[in-house]
């Protein structure tokens, strides 16, 4: 299940680093690279979000959808956030962060890598990966099991990975 506070929250600490203001597609990329190192490291991804090929490389859907105005449940994101053409910008602040540790690890080692780099340079980065399937048009879904397979985790580590996030939705009560 999708956690709109977390990705708001990763978000903002990416827009907060940058002085507050980034190119929208910029952001995208930055939140797909979070969450792919972050499965890479401990199985599970930052924003629990899907994840789907388009044009201009893999992304994060539904932080697409909230950046594009398209998701207003629990607007937790239009709080803090608003897209103004091509960027997005702070536009209120966020008195805590809803972010582990790890998280922020994580954050701060791909923006590190990755956060001075103009936007396109960044898409040609995300076609090196496995995850984009190359197309014109639309969203071509990445399931995250096919991602954890590319990243290299054995058929028995996704499989536990994903025995631990079905009773974890159990316990939290989101089926």
């Amino acid at each position: 299940m999708f956690n709109q506070e977390k990705a708001t929250h990763l978000a903002y600490y990416l827009l907060n680093k940058s002085g507050g203001k980034m190119k929208y597609l910029k952001l995208i990329k930055l939140i797909y690279f979070i969450d792919r190192k972050s499965i890479e490291q401990t199985g599970f991804s930052v924003t629990t979000d899907r994840y789907v090929s388009m044009k201009h490389g893999p992304i994060a859907s539904n932080v697409y959808s909230l950046i594009n105005d398209e998701i207003q449940i629990q607007d937790e994101w239009h709080k803090y956030i608003k897209r103004e053409e091509y960027d997005v910008c702070v536009i209120s602040k966020l008195k805590k962060l809803n972010l582990s540790q790890k998280d922020l690890e994580i954050a701060d080692e791909i923006y590190n890598k990755f956060g001075e780099r103009d936007r396109w340079d960044l898409v040609k980065e995300t076609h090196k990966y496995p995850d984009w399937k190359k197309n014109t048009e639309g969203m071509i879904p990445i399931s995250k099991k096919e991602m954890m397979k590319d990243i290299g985790f054995s058929e028995e580590d996704i499989n536990e990975i994903e025995e631990q996030e079905t009773l974890n939705n159990l316990l939290c009560g989101k089926f």
